[in-house]
């Protein structure tokens, strides 16, 4: 029974969140290494979505397959499939994070916003407690953003080694440099490339570890 309530809630929540992002349909993919990759595949705007596993699925833009080769289309499908394969202990700092964060803006940021309305229009607030509380909310973020970013790190960090080992180094290399000519079709303002450094490790990072990791073994 719980389970049942649990699919249908997945099944509700996926079909809300692709509900600006018509279907193309459900589409099979074999990496290199011979594994089959169900996706499904749709239209939409890069730079709004690119390719995602969500909600138990893996999602990936026709764009992805209109302007990329099929070696760049095998490592952003195993890139997906290895979110698919994270293990499940590595997601808990990040649902702590999202867990807290619901609860500060649904709870304690209300109750603090009404808490300086009411000081203000009373003439009982002090500057004192103003900068206290902003500096609380400020000390409050970075605190959230100190635990998201090497949560998030580590999640796209396994997900790019897994895509490493299944298409190989050289491959890899070869997406990497048809990436960066390719990268500023997709124009990205300045917002969407500060979280875009907050959540994914850089690519010369995944390179180095990946050289220290080979040379141990």
């Amino acid at each position: 029974m719980l389970e049942k309530i649990y699919n249908w809630f997945v099944g509700l929540a996926f079909s809300q969140y692709m509900k600006n992002r018509p279907f193309i349909g459900n589409k099979h993919h074999q990496l290199p290494n011979g594994e089959q990759v169900e996706y499904i595949e749709f239209y939409g705007d890069p730079r709004d979505l690119f390719a995602q596993y969500i909600w138990k699925r893996i999602i990936i833009s026709e764009w992805v397959f209109k302007n990329y080769s099929e070696n760049a289309q095998d490592v952003v499908i195993a890139h997906e499939l290895g979110h698919k394969k994270t293990p499940a202990y590595m997601s808990i700092p990040l649902i702590i994070v999202l867990l807290l964060s619901a609860i500060v803006g649904l709870i304690f940021a209300p109750l603090v916003f009404l808490y300086l309305v009411f000081s203000l229009l009373s003439h009982q607030i002090t500057i004192n407690i103003f900068v206290f509380l902003v500096f609380g909310i400020f000390l409050w973020e970075v605190i959230l953003l100190l635990i998201f970013m090497p949560a998030s790190w580590a999640l796209e960090g396994y997900a790019e080694f897994y895509a490493i080992n299944v298409v190989g180094i050289d491959a890899y290399k070869r997406y990497l440099i048809e990436w960066k000519q390719k990268r500023n079709i997709i124009k990205k303002s300045r917002v969407e490339l500060i979280r875009i450094l907050v959540s994914y490790p850089p690519r010369s990072l995944i390179l180095w570890v990946h050289s220290k990791l080979s040379k141990s073994k």
